[in-house]
């Protein structure tokens, strides 16, 4: 009926479909019905309408685990946020004296981000493919940037350990017995968005990062005595590059076995590698493939 241009007689029959299937218990089938009358009416209803028919969705399928339902949920949200900023005919019911439209964004963003961490179990990753998002970190750097309120909805985070037991003890060692250390990684990067978001990342793989913004201040840790099992090096830094630092921290017996991964937004693969470095990942492309990069050196390195 939408597709025929009868708007209202569509309306009154997915809003009594959602009401029978409803009454029959069937949430799943009321909710996708409302989800049908905003697909296919949104520019023919009110944005009143299309708010209550988004609302009443999201609360009929607020328990379901179907991940394309959920994805249609969040373009429908989508649809009504947009629909409020661009329809000229605008609601009585809404006070625009007062109304900004970023908080309210906001508000929506933390319902569907809550609802994700609560179907996901409170974990990062599956919560973010719920959301449509490229990577676990896109997720993280939202909750602490913009959601520090839902950071508590996370499951606690369980570090990753490193085994400290040497070969030539491991006859005098037994399994349960063996000493473990967390993983600390220095990371040089003066992009403070992109520190960021590499530390959450980082972190939230219960590694501890220290970070530092220059060349010249890294290259102070990378020759002190201080330990690293991992040196995470921008290319582009004030003072030392990262080639620079990699081919200091090489000339240093201490640092010889350390792995060192160099990110850059130029291409300039080549010469790191032949610097010595173990890994080069390009900014912003290969940011997601950082944390499988580091477990793969640092479980090379434990072999």
């Amino acid at each position: 009926m939408a597709r025929l241009r009868d708007p209202s007689r569509a309306e009154a029959i997915l809003q009594r479909a959602s009401e029978i299937a409803e009454g029959a218990g069937d949430f799943e089938t009321a909710g996708q019905a409302a989800l049908v009358m905003v697909e296919e009416l949104a520019t023919c209803l009110s944005n009143e309408k299309l708010k209550v028919a988004v609302d009443r969705a999201d609360e009929l399928l607020s328990t379901t685990q179907d991940i394309s339902t959920l994805r249609r949920l969040k373009t429908c949200a989508c649809r009504v946020l947009s629909s409020f900023h661009a329809k000229p005919g605008l609601p009585p019911s809404v006070d625009w004296t007062n109304f900004s439209l970023e908080p309210e964004v906001l508000r929506y963003e933390a319902h569907f981000i809550k609802l994700a961490l609560k179907d996901s179990g409170g974990r990062v990753t599956p919560a973010a493919q719920l959301l449509g998002l490229s990577g676990h970190q896109s997720l993280g750097f939202i909750l602490k940037n913009r959601h520090k309120n839902l950071l508590a909805d996370r499951t606690p985070i369980r570090p990753r350990k490193r085994s400290l037991t040497g070969d030539q003890h491991s006859d005098r060692v037994s399994d349960s017995a063996s000493e473990t250390r967390t993983i600390r990684i220095l990371h040089v990067e003066d992009n403070e968005i992109v520190a960021g978001m590499i530390k959450e990342t980082l972190e939230s793989e219960g590694w501890q990062i220290e970070a530092c913004a220059n060349g010249w201040e890294a290259l102070e840790r990378i020759t002190s005595d201080a330990h690293y099992d991992l040196l995470l090096l921008d290319y582009d830094l004030p003072g030392l590059n990262g080639i620079e630092l990699l081919q200091r921290a090489r000339a240093l017996v201490h640092r010889q076995e350390v792995p060192v991964i160099v990110l850059s937004g130029t291409a300039v693969e080549e010469e790191v590698m032949r610097a010595g470095a173990d890994a080069f990942l390009r900014k912003l492309e290969d940011i997601s493939s950082v944390v499988e990069t580091i477990s793969h050196l640092l479980g090379s390195a434990e072999d």
